[in-house]
């Protein structure tokens, strides 16, 4: 598979993404994805994404609470 976003070589490996879901974020763990070695990008194939839909809509899911880097550019620039 070749890369939307910049035309390199897609892998199939197993990774963590993170999705925004009606404003929601949610971090997937042990996801298979193809992922960019260029870029980055990731890409889920269509059964992946259902499952990851179906189960955020039953709320099969653990919340926990993490720490997140917040960058502002608008302070002191």
């Amino acid at each position: 598979m070749i890369c939307a976003a910049c035309q390199g070589k897609m892998i199939r490996k197993n990774g963590d993404i993170d999705l925004r879901i009606n404003g929601e974020l949610y971090i997937v763990h042990n996801v298979p994805i193809e992922e960019c070695c260029n870029c980055g990008e990731k890409v889920l194939d269509p059964e992946t994404s259902e499952v990851i839909y179906e189960r955020v809509h039953l709320k099969q899911y653990k919340k926990e609470k993490i720490e997140i880097p917040i960058l502002d550019l608008a302070v002191n620039m």
